[in-house]
């Protein structure tokens, strides 16, 4: 059988704001998307510094603020944990073996950047002209606006060495992009 409340004291209710260390507070205050507006084409480890645009279609809209961008570094318009999901497009021509890598790199000082995450994308034994569509995501515990930032690098190899790969864009879908949540 259930319990039933019959009787509740009143002294054990305290008036006042209820504590923040008892629930889970806000909801998505920051969410932004931005995306690779035309291609690029690269050999080697190349930073993807141009060509960056907030995403525009009609029926997106960022949540907040938004991040900045300078010469492919991004930064973050408030501290707090900040969600990136990075999700590279490439295409790889005129190799049997092939492997592309999209690098999502972070700094904590404005400076040194390291690699927290990757998306990679193989295919053996074909070719022809081969798509990719990878993706990796990262935590990122954003204490100081100033010095934490992110930017990206990408990749492409084959079984003869560095190959030349295009990163996907176009300024009307989303092909290379990344969002960030908060």
């Amino acid at each position: 059988s259930g319990a039933n409340l019959t009787s509740l004291n009143a002294s054990n209710i305290s008036s006042g704001t209820l504590s923040t260390d008892r629930y889970v507070q806000g909801g998505i205050t920051e969410y932004d998307n931005w995306r690779l507006s035309s291609s690029v084409t690269t050999s080697g480890d190349t930073v993807l510094t141009s060509n960056w645009e907030r995403v525009d279609s009609a029926t997106f809209e960022k949540i907040g603020t938004g991040l900045s961008e300078s010469s492919g570094v991004f930064s973050f318009p408030s501290t707090g944990k900040w969600q990136i999901i990075w999700m590279p497009s490439f295409l790889l021509s005129g190799a049997k073996s092939r492997h592309s890598v999209g690098d999502l790199q972070v700094t904590t000082n404005n400076s040194s950047f390291n690699l927290v995450s990757r998306a990679n994308c193989n295919n053996w034994n074909n070719s022809v002209d081969v798509h990719h569509k990878g993706i990796c995501q990262y935590l990122f515990d954003v204490t100081n606006v100033s010095n934490y930032k992110f930017r990206f690098q990408c990749n492409g190899s084959a079984d003869s060495g560095n190959q030349n790969i295009t990163v996907w864009g176009d300024s009307n879908y989303n092909y290379t992009e990344f969002s960030c949540m908060k």
